[in-house]
C-alpha cells in the first residue's frame, strides 16, 4: 500500500495487481508449467509500477494498493476473496488495473478486457488519452465486459476495472514451454508503459484532465 498524501482525494484507493499462481505439475507427469507469461509477467510489471508510484515525491495524491492474487487459475479465488471481504470500501475503490499475460505477443499494445463495458470504458479512455498525450504508439483494443481474470469480482461491486493483456500471440499459454525464454521486453514494455499512462494521471489527480470521470 502507499498511502494518498492529498486531502481530497487521499481516502480513494486504486489497484493494480496480477495473479501469482499458475497451473502447476501437469498430474501424472513430470511437466512443470511455470507460467512465465501467465502470469510472471504481470506481477513484474504490476511490482514496476508500484515501484514507480512509492517514488513520486510527497506521494500519490489517492492510495494505491498493489496486489499478486492468489488461485485464479483455479476461480479467481484472491481477488474475489478480497471483493467478498474487502479492507478498503468498495464505495472508496475508484479503479483496479489487472495485468495477465503481458509478456508475448507482438509489442504492439494492449487488449482491454472489460474496458469497453460502459463502467470502465473511462478508465480505458484515460488510458489511450494519456498514452497520446505522452506520444506512445502502442494500440488498445477494449472489449465488452468478460469474467476472465481478476478484475471480476471488482467489476461486480462496481468499480471500474479491466485486465490488459498485450495484443498477439500468447502461443504457450497453459503448457510447459511457457518460460523465460518465451518472454518479449517490448511487450513488458508496452504494459507498463500503457499501466503507467493510466496510474500516472489517477496518481496526480488530473484524470480529469484527459477523461470525464463518472
Amino acid at each position: 500500500v502507499v498511502p494518498g498524501a492529498d486531502p481530497d482525494l487521499g481516502d480513494e484507493v486504486v489497484f493494480v495487481g496480477g495473479h501469482v499462481d499458475h497451473v502447476g505439475r501437469e498430474l501424472g507427469s513430470d511437466a512443470i508449467y511455470n507460467g512465465a507469461d501467465d502470469n510472471a509477467s504481470g506481477t513484474a510489471v504490476a511490482m514496476e509500477i508500484a515501484r514507480a508510484v512509492a517514488a513520486i515525491p510527497g506521494g500519490p495524491a489517492r492510495t494505491f494498493v498493489f496486489a499478486a492474487w492468489n488461485a485464479e487459475e483455479s476461480g479467481l479465488f484472491g481477488s474475489c476473496a478480497y471483493a467478498a471481504d474487502p479492507h478498503y470500501p468498495m464505495e472508496d475503490t475508484l479503479a483496479a488495473l489487472n495485468l495477465d499475460a503481458v509478456g508475448a505477443g507482438n509489442g504492439s499494445g494492449g487488449w482491454l478486457i472489460s474496458g469497453g463495458d460502459p463502467q470502465s470504458l473511462w478508465l480505458s479512455l484515460l488510458m489511450d488519452a494519456s498514452a497520446e498525450a505522452q506520444g506512445l504508439d502502442y494500440a488498445l483494443s477494449a472489449t465488452p465486459h468478460m469474467e476472465s481474470s481478476d478484475h471480476t469480482c471488482f467489476f461486480s461491486e462496481g468499480v471500474a476495472a479491466l485486465t490488459m493483456q498485450t495484443l498477439g500471440d500468447h502461443t504457450f499459454t497453459h503448457t510447459q514451454w511457457d518460460d523465460i525464454g518465451e518472454i518479449d521486453l517490448a511487450d513488458l514494455e508496452a504494459a507498463a508503459s500503457l499501466t503507467w499512462a493510466a496510474v500516472g494521471p489517477l496518481a496526480a489527480g488530473t484524470e480529469e484532465d484527459y477523461v470525464d470521470v463518472p
